[in-house]
């Protein structure tokens, strides 16, 4: 597998590609065994002027680690927002407004089906 294939997985596929552990917060792809993401444990606050949109303004920064079989591929860092009900990629500095579509990519896998509705609430668009 090559890492444009891994890219290409990710860029295509949605949650139900991937065999999901919801209490490590670890994701298998089904179609390749080798192919995984980690959720890394540790959570620190997050606070930026967009974080207070939603009804709970606690934000958190997740990291997560996307591996193929013992080699790093890549680190993807997204924001838990709504006191954790969902989960965000951070936007661009500037207008707070646009998130990069490879990261939007990502997180239609680990953030399930909430994506799209947080994206509205943060009022973010995929570029």
């Amino acid at each position: 597998m090559t890492l444009d294939d891994v890219h290409n997985i990710i860029s295509q596929g949605s949650a139900q590609d991937w065999i999901i552990d919801e209490q490590t917060g670890a994701f298998t792809y089904k179609n390749d065994l080798l192919l995984r993401i980690e959720r890394e444990k540790n959570e620190t606050l997050f606070q930026e002027p967009w974080t207070d949109r939603h009804p709970n303004a606690k934000a958190y920064r997740v990291d997560f680690t996307v591996y193929y079989g013992n080699s790093f591929v890549c680190r993807k860092t997204l924001v838990q927002v709504d006191g954790g009900r969902g989960m965000v990629p951070i936007p661009d500095q500037q207008t707070y407004s646009t998130v990069e579509k490879e990261d939007y990519d990502f997180a239609r896998i680990v953030a399930y089906d909430s994506i799209d509705e947080y994206m509205k609430r943060s009022r973010f668009s995929a570029k």
